[in-house]
């Protein structure tokens, strides 16, 4: 009588394979399809805006909050000029917008009516 053997020992959370989060400081509008094109292959990101002229930051977010409504994606802004996006299947939870505010930063600097 042959005996097999099985794995019971089963991970109670894994990663997905091959899931990563990139760090974008955008240079030219022409950037904000590169992290578009990110959130399409899945991939969430954190864009920094700062030391940008704020017509054109607003320009990026713009075309990016358009991409991440079509997309089901979430936007979440961290402070004046640094976001989080995310496809559908990321979640991004935590209670950053209150750490940040006791900190005393201002977050409205950007027309924030994507």
């Amino acid at each position: 009588m042959e005996r097999t053997t099985s794995n019971k020992v089963v991970p109670i959370r894994t990663t997905p394979k091959g899931f990563e989060v990139c760090i974008m400081k955008p240079t030219t509008f022409e950037d904000s399809q590169d992290i578009c094109d990110m959130l399409l292959s899945g991939r969430a990101a954190v864009i920094n805006l700062e030391g940008f002229d704020v017509d054109l930051a607003q320009r990026i977010m713009d075309f990016i909050s358009g991409s991440v409504y079509a997309m089901n994606g979430k936007l979440h802004q961290i402070s004046s000029y640094i976001f989080i996006i995310s496809p559908d299947t990321v979640d991004i939870s935590g209670d950053y917008l209150d750490l940040i505010r006791s900190d005393g930063f201002e977050v409205p600097t950007l027309n924030k009516e994507f």
